[in-house]
């Protein structure tokens, strides 16, 4: 079982791992600070990191090069913070990817197996709980930061003796980025229809169709105004129970498919 003690702070610095063949991870969960030996056993994969408070404080100052802030994820129902707009890209991904049902940020530190050289730690940028109940750690960098990096194919190789997933994102495509950030805007439970209504306005779109001859279609159907309708199916194809082509620039004739056709 993790080694637990009362704390309501993050540390102010990470200690070093003095075991020379077993890293460790440290994490805060509802106030307490959670210390695991990372072994055979898989106990670290137990823990409840989706629920990790940040190990580390987020710092600001004036003139910062990078923009940081909070993000209002549908998938945890609050706010998730981000360090760069490229942080805030990736939420942004994570929030329409229906497998993930949990994230938390800056959720643990890595200590590293005791050396006299090398790095002594790492904090992933992300902790995602995948519908499977399986785990994945996330770190983002710009491309450039990407490649050959120590810390990253360290932490893979830990990943994968825990049993989780690990991935290290680096950006969207211009155009797939450009349609998740204007389909987030419609994520809010104001743009939700009623429960009786989704299988209605998808049914509009089944066979596949136009987003203009669909939306009309429910706006017939429903009896709805036609805004409101318009925002009930952008929030439906953010939440992926309406489809369409994401690399593609999205226009009143791109084709939606109902996402239990596509499925099927």
């Amino acid at each position: 079982m993790p080694k637990v003690r009362t704390e309501t702070q993050p540390p102010r610095s990470l200690p070093r791992n003095s075991n020379p063949t077993h890293a460790m991870v440290l994490a805060r969960i509802d106030g307490e600070a959670v210390s695991e030996v990372v072994l055979d056993d898989q106990a670290v994969s137990l823990i409840r990191f989706e629920h990790a408070e940040p190990i580390r404080k987020f710092y600001a100052w004036p003139h910062r090069r990078v923009y940081d802030g909070l993000y209002w994820s549908s998938t945890t129902r609050s706010h998730v913070e981000f360090e760069s707009l490229l942080e805030r890209e990736f939420l942004m991904k994570a929030d329409f990817d229906t497998e993930i049902t949990d994230i938390s940020a800056q959720p643990l530190a890595i200590l590293w197996p005791y050396r006299k050289s090398g790095p002594r730690h790492h904090v992933p940028d992300y902790f995602i709980r995948l519908s499977d109940g399986s785990g994945r750690l996330v770190d983002v960098r710009r491309p450039d930061k990407a490649e050959d990096n120590e810390q990253f194919a360290m932490t893979r190789s830990l990943c994968a003796q825990i049993g989780w997933d690990y991935e290290v994102f680096t950006g969207l495509s211009a155009q797939r980025e450009a349609n998740l950030r204007f389909m987030a805007g419609f994520r809010a439970d104001r743009y939700q229809p009623e429960e009786a209504l989704i299988p209605v306005i998808q049914d509009c779109f089944s066979p596949a169709t136009s987003f203009k001859a669909g939306l009309l279609r429910a706006a017939r159907v429903t009896t709805l105004p036609k805004e409101q309708v318009h925002g009930h199916v952008l929030w439906l194809i953010f939440h992926s129970l309406l489809v369409l082509d994401l690399d593609a620039a999205i226009s009143m004739e791109t084709q939606v498919h109902d996402a239990r056709e596509v499925s099927a």
